[in-house]
């Protein structure tokens, strides 16, 4: 249901009404289906990744701005947004684009690519490159919706964070950042140390474009020295620094502009230990340090 609401969202402004009214009735079915744990099970068969993307497009086209919709939206993706799968969200946005592709097989326009989730085919970050070009179109036409006439809500702000998340094909966030220059303390405004503490991925080492993306931001034009994403960017340095202790993490660090003096009395407390520290102890530190 909420994916045909989502595709009609996008047509005549003459709709806009009619398509309010079904989004508010499938949203209601989904929130009912959420309060009610009986049903819950059922909600888990429909894809709890594919109604992420299909609420974030809800939000985008303008649906969720505000009103009960976007009441309803929030609330959702507040829900789902625990554990994402980023390859169930980018190939639903694949699949919504491309209707003619599927879940199983999926060709670039050139027909040189084939996506078989069961097989065994590198491609850079596990998406073929027809993926990567859906999920691109989608990121960087939100970003400009945001931008854009209408400000963005508090809801558009909370799936813009969503996508930002390091999960997310790295080549595309590192654009949508460029878009959103200017913007990014507005995104990150309403965002809570929980939603940080869920975004940053302890375990997983950072692909080397999007340590670089955080650089920016802490640096020349962008140079964030408060809020979430300039934490977000501090706490991945810091840990890219602690896991590798590469002359690479070592420059990183080097070069940031901003609050640099109190980030490398972090790093030089986080270089006596021989782990690497979790995002929950790397924010304490920055709180104590007043960053």
């Amino acid at each position: 249901m909420l994916h045909v609401v989502s595709s009609a969202g996008m047509g005549y402004e003459n709709a806009k009404a009619e398509t309010t009214a079904v989004a508010k009735v499938a949203l209601d079915v989904m929130t009912g289906l959420e309060d009610t744990e009986d049903m819950r099970e059922f909600r888990e068969r429909m894809g709890k990744d594919e109604c992420v993307y299909h609420l974030m497009l809800v939000a985008g086209t303008g649906l969720g701005e505000g009103g009960e919709v976007g009441e309803r939206v929030g609330k959702l993706l507040s829900l789902y947004s625990k554990q994402l799968d980023p390859r169930k969200i980018v190939n639903a946005c694949h699949l919504h684009k491309t209707p003619s592709a599927s879940p199983s097989t999926s060709k670039s326009p050139e027909g040189d690519e084939i996506y078989d989730p069961e097989a065994s085919i590198p491609h850079v970050g596990g998406y073929i490159s027809a993926e990567l070009r859906s999920w691109k179109e989608f990121v960087l036409d939100f970003c400009s919706r945001f931008t854009g006439e209408s400000p963005g809500t508090r809801t558009t702000a909370y799936c813009l964070r969503m996508i930002l998340r390091p999960i997310f094909p790295s080549e595309v966030t590192e654009e949508a950042f460029e878009k959103l220059r200017g913007y990014l303390k507005v995104v990150g405004a309403d965002a809570t140390e929980e939603e940080l503490v869920e975004s940053v991925l302890d375990e997983r080492k950072l692909p080397t474009d999007l340590l670089d993306s955080y650089l920016n931001i802490l640096r020349g034009s962008f140079k964030l020295t408060e809020g979430y994403f300039f934490r977000l960017a501090v706490i991945s340095l810091v840990q890219d620094f602690a896991r590798t202790k590469s002359a690479a993490a070592i420059g990183r660090i080097r070069k940031i502009e901003s609050q640099r003096e109190k980030i490398e009395r972090i790093v030089v407390e986080v270089g006596r230990g021989f782990e690497v520290p979790k995002a929950k102890y790397l924010l304490e530190l920055m709180k104590r340090s007043e960053l």
